[in-house]
C-alpha cells in the first residue's frame, strides 16, 4: 500500500492557505525536527499586494511567506534541518524507497 511506505518514512504534507498563520508553520516545523520527520509545505500562490479579502484560499501573503523563509533559514544555519527543493526532496524520497525495498522488507 503506497500510503505505508509514506508513513514508514514519516512522510507529512501540509497544504498552506490564506488563513494559515505563521506560528502554526513554525509549530509544524518544530515538530517535523523534534520527530525527525519529512515535512512537505504545499504552496500554490504568493499574493504580492493584495488584501486578504482579495486573496484565494491557496494564496500566501508576501509578508508570510518571507517569515517563514527566515525561520527555516535560521533553523538552517543551526544545522537542524536541510530545506531542499520539492524535486531534490522526491528524489532523495525515491532513493530511501528503493533502499527499503532492496532491504527485502515485504510492503504487505
Amino acid at each position: 500500500k503506497p500510503q505505508d511506505i509514506i508513513d514508514r518514512f514519516n512522510y507529512q504534507g501540509i497544504r498552506i492557505t490564506k488563513f494559515t498563520t505563521v506560528n502554526q508553520i513554525k509549530k509544524w516545523v518544530d515538530l517535523a525536527i523534534e520527530k525527525k520527520e519529512w515535512i512537505h509545505f504545499n504552496l500554490h500562490n504568493v499574493a504580492e499586494n493584495k488584501k486578504k479579502s482579495q486573496m484565494v484560499e491557496v494564496d500566501i501573503s508576501m509578508t508570510n511567506l518571507e517569515r517563514i523563509i527566515l525561520y527555516i533559514s535560521s533553523l538552517s544555519r543551526d544545522g537542524l534541518l536541510e530545506p531542499v527543493t520539492f524535486y531534490k526532496g522526491f528524489e532523495k524520497y525515491k532513493e530511501l524507497i528503493k533502499e527499503y525495498l532492496m532491504s527485502g522488507t515485504s510492503l504487505a
